[in-house]
């Protein structure tokens, strides 16, 4: 069981890194159709969704980083945002506010809708039904521990930790941080002030004592030709 819940936690942060934050809100690789959609469904399962109205926001964070105009900045106060960074997307209505000028500047044309679109909390529920078939009524223990866990290593370490914690390797006139030179737990996010310095980058990792998980993954997912990098 505790196997279990460690690798699920693990793939929910790998998916969020690799799919969410590098295909999805950068574009910084391709993927054959096949591949995405197996990526997408997991992520859907193990995360959810992401909406087109969350790569315009996420968009526009980087281009206008720790101002007054970032839609997700801890200038806001650092202890509320950790707290709305830590409750699952599942639990919350997440309304985002995009303007017709942010779609019209930072908007995307790739995203169509579909079923896991369309039904962005179906996924997790069948997590929850795995988890109950697997484990009984302690499926429901590992599926919050989950939900808390990946909510934990992924938006809070991004929007809250890499902002306001560790080292920069860039002064990039912004908050962002690297906060450990290792990217392993988070699958490289850890190494957030070196992604605000070139978002197209896929591996995160610049110095020789930096290193980034997510980029390992990805080379092993390109010598398989299911991955084509830019």
């Amino acid at each position: 069981m505790l196997i279990y819940t460690i690798t699920t936690i693990h793939l929910g942060c790998v998916l969020a890194s690799l799919y969410m934050h590098r295909y999805v809100l950068h574009q910084q690789y391709d993927l054959n159709a096949p591949t995405e959609t197996t990526m997408k469904i997991m992520y859907w399962i193990l995360f959810g969704t992401v909406s087109k109205e969350f790569v315009v926001q996420h968009r526009k964070h980087h281009a206008l980083s720790d101002t007054w105009s970032d839609p997700h900045t801890p200038r806001f106060g650092i202890w509320t945002l950790l707290m709305y960074c830590l409750i699952p997307s599942f639990f919350r209505s997440y309304k985002i506010q995009v303007s017709d000028e942010d779609y019209r500047r930072y908007g995307v044309q790739a995203l169509k809708p579909t079923f896991v679109d369309k039904h962005p909390r179906l996924g997790v529920l069948l997590l929850l039904l795995i988890n109950i078939l697997l484990f009984g009524w302690w499926g429901i223990f590992i599926w919050v521990i989950h939900l808390f866990a990946v909510s934990f290593l992924t938006i809070a370490t991004i929007t809250v930790f890499g902002h306001s914690v560790g080292y920069k390797n860039f002064d990039l006139g912004d908050l962002t941080r690297n906060v450990i030179p290792w990217g392993i737990v988070c699958a490289g996010e850890e190494l957030h002030n070196n992604h605000h310095r070139d978002s197209r980058r896929c591996n995160f990792a610049v110095n020789t004592n930096e290193f980034d998980l997510g980029f390992c993954y990805l080379r092993i997912l390109n010598r398989f030709k299911l991955v084509h990098f830019k």
